[in-house]
């Protein structure tokens, strides 16, 4: 997670937001579940880079984790951008 380079309070931050996420995810082997709590992730971490709330470090777990849900972590970096929205969107519809 990266978590070697976050403060105490900012892991307790990405941990608190990962557990409200994953209630969405009943159970974690099934890719559709994987998926939802994905799209929940990059569309909290889209509105809250609108308004800076959380640290760069935060925002970097938590982006470092969604890839992983949406097993986007094994495509180069310089494409997640580019992906994050199309799992997003298909997250959102099943």
């Amino acid at each position: 997670m990266g978590s070697e380079k976050l403060s105490v309070e900012e892991r307790l931050q990405v941990l608190e937001i990962l557990l409200e996420e994953s209630i969405w995810g009943l159970h974690l082997d099934r890719p559709e579940h994987r998926k939802a709590i994905a799209s929940a992730l990059y569309t909290r971490l889209e509105v809250a880079n609108l308004h800076q709330a959380y640290s760069p470090g935060v925002t970097a777990a938590l982006y470092e984790q969604a890839d992983a849900l949406s097993e986007l972590d094994n495509t180069p970096d310089p494409l997640k951008p580019m992906l994050r929205p199309l799992v997003r969107y298909s997250g959102a519809a099943d």
